[in-house]
């Protein structure tokens, strides 16, 4: 049994298409449930999500890229006038079903428009996508009302790791993308993490047999950034010199 309450004040319609994917873990489903009750131009941080729930930075990290690699969704990195990265940018998307795509509404230019509700046959005051705040992975044309497309630019990989194919739909290499070097280069402040991806890269390729699956392969590169990293303070002298030993006649 479910009990419902009046829907008068304070709820909010999803399309049950993400909720009811039983490839899609629970805690990606609670997320994208919270992303889409936020006002349509609620800008988000990564970093400040961890203040609404009890989940940690890793666990919130790894729903977010769940529903990132589902394509629900879409990160767009913000550039200055120089070329320099300068901001993220999240388009939440309520589905990724292209019959349902054709009913997004012109907020990512105007105001909100009409969405038909196919359960109950009445037009409800509610986009489909949702602009929520940082990247895009997706060079698929967004209609208007106006019958022009908003042409979404592809976020291509900056580099891509050789990895174990475990099933036949696995991928033969890990993307690696700008917000991922980003988040490790402020881990690993120290470390040149491009040089180090293109090593890592070419390490796996050399080493077919040595190659990690797509769920250890972050891990893989962790742990090298980290030695890198400890490598680069031994050699410049940060760390503390054993001392001198004491002559045995003192």
């Amino acid at each position: 049994m479910i009990i419902r309450v009046k829907k008068n004040k304070n709820y909010t319609v999803i399309c049950n298409e993400c909720l009811q994917r039983p490839d899609i873990s629970l805690k990606a489903k609670g997320l994208f449930a919270y992303l889409m009750s936020l006002p349509d131009n609620w800008k988000i941080h990564k970093k400040e999500l961890v203040n609404h729930f009890k989940d940690g930075t890793t666990s919130i990290n790894s729903a977010f890229k769940e529903l990132e690699k589902a394509g629900y969704i879409i990160t767009k990195h913000i550039r200055d006038k120089k070329g320099r990265f300068a901001d993220v940018e999240y388009i939440i998307k309520e589905s990724i079903n292209p019959i349902t795509e054709n009913l997004i509404s012109d907020s990512l230019i105007s105001e909100n428009q009409p969405l038909q509700n196919t359960n109950k046959n009445k037009i409800l005051k509610k986009q489909n996508t949702k602009i929520i705040s940082s990247e895009v992975k997706t060079s698929e044309a967004l209609p208007t009302s106006s019958g022009h497309s908003l042409n979404v630019p592809e976020e291509k990989p900056f580099i891509t790791i050789p990895i174990v194919q475990r099933n036949p739909n696995d991928p033969l290499e890990y993307p690696i993308y700008e917000q991922d070097i980003q988040e490790w280069q402020e881990t690993f402040p120290g470390v040149n993490v491009r040089q180090e991806l293109k090593k890592i890269r070419l390490w796996n390729k050399d080493n077919p047999r040595r190659r990690k699956t797509k769920n250890g392969i972050r891990r893989h590169i962790t742990t090298w950034l980290s030695k890198a990293q400890d490598k680069g303070r031994r050699s410049s002298g940060e760390t503390s010199k054993p001392k001198p030993r004491t002559p045995d006649w003192y």
